[in-house]
């Protein structure tokens, strides 16, 4: 239970303390946890848990996984490209007599160009929509897994991000056709 200092003074001379929370201003936190770690600090049965600390290393905590998360992410961004340039390289490689047919019954570069790129934008689309339903259906599951661990983290879906990532996407899925075809195209 709960008590003020006159409540110990009224249990006894000497009450036995389990535990002892004091409630003070953001700015004397610091002073106040200074203090009574130099009063108690040397004692092995007194615990001094500050808000501080804790706040401190749910801080940490969570930079730590910030920085995993970011290694991660970028590395599965990396491994992605990689796949798509070489899905892209070897459609067209495989194609490239059915384009060199299209060209000679009289499709121009540009229009040739313009299906590249239109093919390349349905893969960004397909992956775009795929990542923003299950994508965060995952993260969603993921996040009510480690939430009692976490109990400070909280979800929310980041669409400032999915949409910067969807023009980087965009723009690489038309660009990439593009170069793989002016690679191939060197070829007779």
């Amino acid at each position: 239970y709960y008590t003020s200092a006159a409540g110990m003074e009224r249990l006894g001379a000497k009450p036995r303390i389990q535990t002892i929370r004091i409630d003070c201003t953001k700015e004397r936190e610091e002073e106040v946890s200074a203090y009574l770690t130099e009063l108690y600090g040397q004692m092995d049965s007194v615990v001094i848990d500050s808000q501080l600390e804790v706040n401190n290393e749910m801080d940490r905590s969570t930079s730590v996984i910030q920085a995993a998360g970011f290694v991660i992410s970028i590395f599965l961004i990396f491994m992605g490209v990689v796949n798509f340039c070489n899905v892209m390289f070897t459609g067209i490689y495989t194609r490239r007599k059915e384009l060199a047919t299209l060209e000679s019954i009289g499709m121009t570069q540009r229009q040739l160009k313009s299906m590249l790129i239109m093919e390349g934008a349905c893969y960004s689309g397909i992956t775009f929509l795929l990542l923003m339903t299950v994508g965060m259906m995952l993260a969603y599951v993921f996040y009510q897994m480690v939430k009692t661990a976490f109990y400070f983290w909280s979800f929310y879906p980041p669409l400032l991000q999915s949409v910067i990532l969807f023009a980087v996407m965009l723009g690489l899925c038309a660009v990439i056709p593009l170069l793989a075809y002016r690679f191939i195209a060197r070829e007779s």
